[in-house]
């Protein structure tokens, strides 16, 4: 990353570099916001894709953090930094959104993390894009956190949708996440979001 910022930083008028909330260590455990904590990484930390593919989450937000460091050395401070949480929308192809319609399609009971009531703040990539080329347009610069507004859904109110797009009758089993946590049920892959 610090390589590409600097070949850049004497050529482009305004650089936007896309990092993740996942650069604070206390998330999610805690409420973050942009002058929070970060990993501490340094700008210049190389990794491969091999290694890539077997980071944990730590690791994942460790090197995003260093990547910031390395795109604002580069740019002295004149970027925009974006933290979102997890994106969701149109052409999803990550795998979650996508697989829980898979999932309840199937019908049957549906293992379902935590509570219905759980608060969820995903960022629909329209929206993103939108926030993004509006703080080129202005000049905006800085680190912004971008998710859905607090109180904005619920797990139960993104999962309730998807039974009824898809026609299915399955029904949610609710099991708390410290179960899920006990039996090496892993977070983002095995039961996405």
């Amino acid at each position: 990353m610090g390589n590409a910022a600097r070949l850049l930083s004497d050529r482009a008028g305004a650089y936007v570099f896309l990092s993740t909330i996942s650069v604070y260590p206390g998330w999610p455990a805690e409420p973050v916001d942009e002058d929070s904590a970060v990993y501490d990484c340094p700008p210049d930390a190389s990794g491969t894709a091999e290694d890539e593919a077997n980071w944990s989450a730590a690791q994942y937000g460790a090197y995003k953090a260093g990547c910031e460091r390395a795109v604002q050395e580069a740019f002295e401070g004149h970027v925009t930094v974006l933290r979102p949480g997890v994106i969701l929308g149109p052409q999803e192809n990550v795998g979650r959104l996508t697989w829980w319609l898979r999932r309840i399609a199937q019908g049957g009971r549906v293992l379902a993390p935590g509570q219905p009531a759980k608060p969820i703040q995903p960022v629909d990539i329209r929206d993103l894009a939108a926030f993004t080329l509006r703080c080129l347009q202005r000049g905006t610069t800085g680190v912004f956190n971008v998710t859905a507004p607090r109180g904005h859904a619920t797990f139960g109110e993104m999962l309730d949708p998807c039974r009824t797009v898809t026609a299915s009758q399955a029904e949610f089993e609710w099991v708390d996440d410290p179960f899920l946590v006990e039996h090496d049920v892993k977070q983002w892959t095995e039961i996405p979001l």
